[in-house]
């Protein structure tokens, strides 16, 4: 935890940038200087994500002052969050012997720590994905029921996460008589989802697929030639990022185990399938 607020403090002067820019900075600012009258964004801001993290961030600005150290600090709790979640997703499911070389592992991932330098709605969606996870193993349908709605709260992104949670959750609870009982702790996200993007639709005019010029070639059914585009360009990021390392490596010892005819513990079973859940989404 120290290590990660020391890396907070360092960055805490990080300008907005990218993604952040437009989803934290502009439309924050939006709110923030017409005085929180309305919730519906003008069209040169509508990106069709749900519009939660930028006027949390500027209700916090109303509150404390606008400056990016604020901006930065408004995030730290969501950086402790995933750093405690990851603690109890690994006290839960690996053997007490790996628990500081899995932590760092995970604590050491690129994109992760690029996250923690940053004013992102991502933030949220880590925080709320590994809660939700967390919730799913612990059965705690409550819980699970308020990270699922943190995750359609921020970003349509949310949506294809919670979906893959369902999966997941149908296939951790495959053997019990309440399977699809743990699909109902969905229910208040879904719902959430829905009442959000039909009053969008009033309001614009249109669900996700947004007319905006810069938003709506990302948008659509892709084809097969867009397929295995993104498929290539995701096998490009795991490169990118050091991760076609982690893979090989999970390649190269599933194979071993396999031929020595070991059988995959629960822990590891469920491991690959949220891995599965996720690709397969």
């Amino acid at each position: 935890m120290l290590a990660v607020t020391l890396l907070w403090y360092a960055t805490s002067g990080h300008p907005f940038f990218w993604d952040t820019l437009h989803q934290a900075s502009r439309v924050g600012h939006w709110y923030y200087e017409q005085g929180f009258q309305s919730l519906s964004l003008p069209d040169q801001l509508d990106s069709g994500h749900p519009p939660l993290f930028g006027y949390a961030l500027a209700l916090i600005w109303k509150i404390f002052s606008k400056s990016l150290f604020i901006s930065h600090l408004a995030v730290l709790p969501l950086i402790w969050g995933i750093v405690w979640q990851l603690h109890h997703l690994i006290v839960d499911r690996l053997d007490a012997s790996v628990y500081h070389w899995a932590m760092l592992v995970a604590l050491a991932d690129a994109t992760l720590l690029a996250q923690f330098t940053l004013v992102s709605p991502e933030l949220v969606l880590i925080f709320a994905f590994l809660w939700a996870l967390n919730a799913v193993h612990r059965r705690r349908p409550i819980h699970l029921s308020i990270a699922g709605i943190l995750l359609v709260a921020v970003s349509i992104r949310g949506l294809f996460l919670l979906a893959a949670l369902g999966l997941y959750a149908l296939w951790n609870h495959r053997r019990h008589w309440q399977t699809f009982a743990w699909l109902w702790p969905f229910m208040p996200a879904a719902l959430c989802a829905l009442a959000y993007y039909y009053w969008h639709f009033v309001q614009t005019g249109w669900w996700v697929s947004t007319p905006g010029a810069s938003w709506g070639g990302q948008r659509g059914l892709a084809s097969v030639q867009g397929v295995l585009r993104n498929g290539a360009v995701f096998a490009w990021r795991l490169l990118d990022f050091g991760r076609f390392f982690w893979w090989a490596l999970l390649s190269v010892l599933s194979f071993r185990l396999w031929r020595r005819g070991r059988k995959v513990d629960g822990s590891t079973q469920g491991f690959l399938a949220m891995i599965i859940c996720l690709l397969v989404v």
